[in-house]
């Protein structure tokens, strides 16, 4: 969800990195600025006609349903018309593939939907826009078969492309909505040249369009919480948008005020300190104080791996062992999760997405029943692409629907992380670990650890004593190391699928 300020403006001053024509004048030329202000501003957009103007993307990526809506024609003489057309490699599109949504006659707030997926005009690929015009012609109704120029989101194939010096003249302003997602206002100049300049000939509004790689996650470059961002068409330039901002600390293994170290300052109970994600009893003697497992050694009121004494890790890593490790290093999550902080995570589950969209690995995407399938998949009435043999298949929880449509345990050859088991599809902390058994495969067996034994896991340590999960290990490969203090938190797992979640999430 986007966080929109609204402002009150009386004017505005020209920024340093307003655009301009090929012999410099700036654009929208002065006092024009003031009347797409006034058009903005009437739509509740607090959008700077100046520094928010963009000459790119010159090409999009079109969702399944778009909508075309038409905002203003100014004082323009001519009655233009407006479309779109499949973007093709060595030259302007075919008149063929000229699709006028906006014609001469339309009149604000004129509007046109188009399912352009299922249309059959629609090449598969990216898409441009072009203005019509009947400039030089007898007729001022422009049409496929009234031209006077064609202009083009593709500013090479403009007719006054390379006339000033090589340069191409820019007739369309583009201004990425800052109400609504995956929408682009365009704000035409109908005339040779440039003409005056005004940019108010011809002004639309599309929804459904994006940015191609608009949408998926990216890394900010900033420490903790603050690395999470997803990519986003800023004014015109595919974008890493940061997600979240620091906030306190609390004690769930994660950096969430963005320092470079996780759970500092985070409060716990009387009594108790932060370790590894959770709030623990101290250990050592006196009344509250108890031993720590074998191979861990108390320091400071907390059980620490004593291999991991003095050992000072990178940003992102953790000590097991002695070696610093990445907390996903060697983990094969479950099927439809994906780790993130050391833990498997299904980034859909707090996703909500809009009508026609369905979450595939945290992000929104087209239904198939908009988008389609690939030729080895069918769609299913949920709008996810399945398997052929699936699409009549309903599975238990815990179990997905493989090739052949038999049901097949999610956790069949999962590796979870360092403490956990898979049990009905999913990683979980194993209750009290240290003191049990270490379960592995999918039929409820499980096997007695032993003190320095090797773990059915990616190079973790074996437990010591014995401990007992529940169903018996029911699911897949566990990575198990007994730890009476735990490696991974417990309580902030909800809070961690739901901070992961959303940092996927495409903004709506």
């Amino acid at each position: 969800m986007r966080v929109v300020i609204s402002l009150l403006v009386i004017g505005f001053a020209t920024p340093a990195f307003a655009l301009s024509q090929p012999d410099g004048t700036q654009i929208p030329a002065h006092p024009a600025q003031y009347n797409l202000w006034d058009l903005f501003s009437g739509l509740g957009e607090p959008i700077d006609p100046v520094a928010d103007a963009a000459d790119v993307p010159e090409t999009y990526t079109p969702s399944c349903q778009l909508n075309f809506t038409l905002i203003s024609r100014g004082g323009a003489g001519f009655m233009n018309a407006f479309g779109w057309y499949n973007v093709v490699d060595g030259g302007p599109p075919a008149m063929s593939d000229l699709h006028v949504l906006l014609d001469c006659n339309a009149q604000p707030p004129m509007s046109v939907p188009l399912a352009i997926q299922s249309s059959g005009e629609f090449g598969g690929g990216q898409i441009g826009f072009f203005l019509i015009t009947p400039q030089g012609q007898s007729s001022v109704c422009a049409s496929l078969s009234n031209v006077g120029e064609i202009y083009y989101s593709q500013k090479e194939y403009n007719p006054d492309n390379g006339l000033q010096g090589g340069q191409s003249y820019i007739h369309l302003l583009t201004y990425d909505s800052k109400l609504t997602p995956a929408t682009f206002y365009f704000a035409w100049e109908d005339l040779f040249n440039g003409g005056d300049n005004e940019f108010t000939d011809f002004v639309a509004k599309v929804d459904g369009i994006r940015c191609t790689g608009s949408g998926g996650p990216c890394d900010t470059g900033k420490q903790g919480l603050c690395a999470l961002g997803t990519y986003q068409c800023v004014d015109g330039a595919l974008t890493c948008v940061q997600e979240f901002q620091p906030q306190p600390e609390s004690c769930d293994g994660i950096d969430s005020d963005c320092d470079g170290v996780a759970d500092n300052d985070a409060g716990c109970p009387s009594g108790q300190s932060c370790v590894a994600g959770q709030c623990q009893p101290p250990c050592g003697s006196g009344e509250l104080g108890g031993a720590c497992p074998s191979g861990e050694t108390c320091v400071s009121g907390h059980c620490e791996d004593t291999a991991c004494q003095g050992v000072t890790c990178p940003t992102g890593q953790s000590c097991r062992g002695g070696t610093c490790l990445d907390p996903c290093a060697g983990v094969v999550c479950p099927q439809s999760q994906s780790c993130a902080f050391g833990r498997c995570v299904d980034p859909c589950t707090v996703v909500s997405c809009g009508q026609g969209e369905v979450c595939q690995d945290g992000l929104c995407r087209d239904s198939c029943q908009c988008a389609g399938c690939d030729s080895s998949l069918a769609c299913a009435a949920d709008g996810r692409c399945v398997p052929q043999a699936c699409v009549s298949t309903s599975c238990a929880v815990g179990t997905f629907c493989a090739d052949d449509g038999g049901c097949v345990d999610a956790c069949l050859g999962a590796v979870c992380p360092t403490g956990q088991a898979c049990s009905r599809g999913s990683c979980v902390e194993i209750p009290d670990a240290g003191h049990g058994t270490t379960s592995t495969g999918t039929t409820g067996t499980s096997s007695t650890g032993t003190s320095g034994s090797t773990a059915h896991s990616s190079g973790s340590s074996g437990s010591s004593g014995s401990v007992t999960f529940p169903d018996g290990g029911h699911g897949g490969t566990a990575n198990v190391k007994a730890s009476g203090c735990g490696c991974n938190a417990v309580d902030g797992g909800f809070a961690l699928l739901a901070l992961v979640g959303l940092a996927l999430r495409r903004r709506r």
